[in-house]
């Protein structure tokens, strides 16, 4: 084995060299009501913050997409086949199940996601707690990253809510696991292989996830080889592989079963690629930087404080400075889970939030451990600065969603669809996909969103195939979700005046929506 002191690393008495934290490393932690209540605080937050966006029909096409695929895998048709999505199949497999049992999707999306933030806040808590030896500033993380997913972009049902909360526990247990390498000379095989398994169950929610897998794994076994026969090392990295490609197996193996393999490798593969070539416009990368990456810059600040401060302890307190280096390499992996889709939709920016938190917290907590009035009044100054503009930019969003609460222009649709007295289909041509969710109507065609590679004579093909059925139903708005090409929209506005008469208008007052239904004579 390699020598402790070549690298500088003191080898620990005892298992765990953190003050406080000793018995919690080396055993399993003895949940007791002081241990549990900082965890029930903040899942409270989450759901106190976030239950005004419950019933609002859409927030996010995506969240929508999802709600659909679902619904239609549930009547028997497969996704994929039935409903082209390039996203992976773990977040409609989830409300599908959630559904199954009996719960409302669109509801059951919201508290799962409000689940997930609470128990991603309860995570970063457990992380400053135990492996930060400051429990206040695990706490001060968790509120942070409550706060700071109560943006608009943050209240829908993204994959980023639920890989956040896998990525963080991997990024958890792995730092556990380097510990107690570093104690006893081995590491532990549970809970590597169930770092791998939920890094893969990340990988069905979102491939992007892949930067964190790779790095955090890779982080481990490269500390591991400081501590822990070679053998043991190639051994666990193995079952990490074999692990993280569990998830990814069963779904090939289900694809193939029910005979969409080949549309599933499209949509994953060759989707994607096409997706990643296409590059953005300044419009939507100034608008991702804007609502997506000013609103962190309070974090960014805070974390660069936090990581000075971990660099002067790093002698004092040489573990906790290493966990804040393993949350250094954290963020990077996010980082590059944000910047490799090249789209920078304000969303992606949410994976940066969770390792961000963790560094600013440390500084909010290292600065009010120190004697003098000054550290006390930094320490108050830095807390208002991380909290003050994330809680106004959250109000803000707030008052948003219960505006469109009160007009609910999408739900209004489906609801004269579904009370008409004549039963039909529903075509979508450029407005919310959730319609046909809310209506309980099957989409007439696999583009509920359209893909990137669609090529202008295709999708004129698929609109005019879709007119030829004499939709029952044809919605349309004059702020679109996407700008059809002329010929297209000229399609649609021939046949809608030779074939339709107009059934309702609505106007959203909030978003100037003019949205019209027409149905067929």
């Amino acid at each position: 084995m390699v020598s402790w002191a070549k690298f500088g690393i003191p080898r620990p008495s005892g298992c765990v060299p953190l003050p406080g934290t000793r018995p919690q490393i080396a055993e399993e932690c003895t949940w007791n009501p002081r241990s549990i209540a900082p965890l029930a605080l903040l899942m409270a937050a989450a759901f106190a913050l976030r239950a005004a966006s419950f019933r609002v029909s859409v927030i996010d096409w995506d969240e929508s997409l999802y709600l659909v695929i679902a619904q239609r895998w549930l009547q028997g048709a497969l996704p994929y086949a039935s409903v082209w999505d390039q996203h992976p199949i773990g977040l409609p497999a989830l409300l599908l199940v959630l559904t199954w049992i009996g719960c409302d999707s669109l509801l059951a999306a919201r508290v799962a996601g409000t689940l997930a933030v609470g128990a991603t806040a309860a995570v970063l808590y457990l992380f400053g707690a135990r492996l930060l030896s400051r429990p206040s500033g695990g706490l001060l993380a968790g509120i942070m990253y409550v706060i700071y997913m109560n943006r608009y972009q943050s209240l829908p049902a993204n994959p980023e809510l639920f890989t956040n909360l896998l990525v963080a526990s991997a990024a958890y247990i792995l730092w556990r696991v380097a510990i107690m390498a570093a104690s006893v000379g081995r590491l532990r095989t549970a809970p590597v292989c169930a770092a791998g398994l939920t890094l893969g169950l990340g990988l069905q929610f979102k491939y992007v996830v892949l930067p964190e897998t790779v790095l955090l794994c890779s982080g481990l076994l490269l500390l591991a080889f400081l501590w822990v026969p070679w053998r043991q090392v190639l051994g666990h990295a193995l079952l990490l592989i074999v692990a993280g490609l569990i998830p990814t197996g069963v779904v090939i193996l289900y694809c193939w079963s029910a005979g969409i393999l080949s549309a599933f490798l499209d949509a994953n593969i060759a989707a994607n690629a096409a997706y990643i070539s296409v590059l953005p416009d300044t419009h939507q990368l100034l608008d991702g930087l804007h609502r997506g990456a000013a609103p962190l810059l309070p974090l960014v600040f805070g974390g660069a404080i936090g990581l000075a401060l971990g660099w002067r302890i790093r002698r004092t307190e040489p573990w906790v400075a290493a966990a804040l280096v393993w949350v250094v390499l954290w963020l990077a992996a996010a980082g590059l889970d944000v910047v490799l889709p090249l789209k920078f939709w304000p969303h992606y920016f949410n994976t940066l939030i969770p390792p961000l938190c963790l560094p600013a917290a440390f500084a909010v907590v290292s600065l009010a451990q120190q004697r003098g009035r000054s550290a006390a009044i930094a320490a108050a100054s830095l807390v208002l600065f991380l909290l003050v503009p994330a809680a106004y930019g959250d109000a803000a969003d707030m008052t948003k969603v219960r505006r469109r609460t009160l007009q609910d222009v999408p739900r209004l649709v489906a609801d004269r669809i579904a009370s008409s007295a004549r039963i039909g289909t529903v075509y979508v041509f450029n407005y919310e996909p959730i319609i046909y969710y809310l209506a309980d109507a099957p989409p007439l065609t696999r583009y509920v969103l359209l893909p990137a590679d669609i090529t202008a004579r295709e999708l004129a093909a698929e609109v005019a195939r879709i007119i030829s059925s004499r939709p029952s139903y044809i919605v349309v708005t004059d702020s679109p979700v996407f700008a059809p090409p002329a010929e297209i929209q000229d399609i649609v506005e021939g046949e809608l005046a030779k074939s339709y008469g107009l059934d309702s208008e609505f106007i959203d007052s909030m978003t100037a929506e003019h949205v019209r239904l027409y149905h067929s004579r």
